[in-house]
């Protein structure tokens, strides 16, 4: 579902600028943002965080783009829920 690459570029060819050491890609098929909320959505967890920066990026066909900016390579899971639909992303904390 995912894989953490050094830099990434959206469907147009260009360089999308995150913070963090590492970018983890999610590729999220049959989804849709909120409406009215843009583009750049930002992250809040606790002390420690592993999350540098997070953007969501619309692509064509009903797809999109998660990148999200670690502050180090962390291992991660990602997964579905429903009622209401959602991707959840566990990132780990640094050691």
């Amino acid at each position: 579902m995912g894989r953490v690459v050094d830099e990434v570029t959206t469907e147009g060819g260009e360089a999308v600028p995150l913070d963090g050491s590492q970018i983890l890609v999610l590729s999220i098929i049959g989804v849709t943002w909120q409406p009215g909320t843009g583009g750049v959505h930002g992250v809040s967890g606790p002390t420690g965080n592993s999350i540098a920066e997070a953007q969501y990026h619309g692509q064509s066909g009903g797809s999109g783009g998660l990148y999200i900016g670690l502050v180090e390579r962390a291992e991660y899971r990602a997964f579905t829920v429903v009622d209401p639909y959602r991707v959840v992303v566990d990132i780990a904390l640094p050691t």
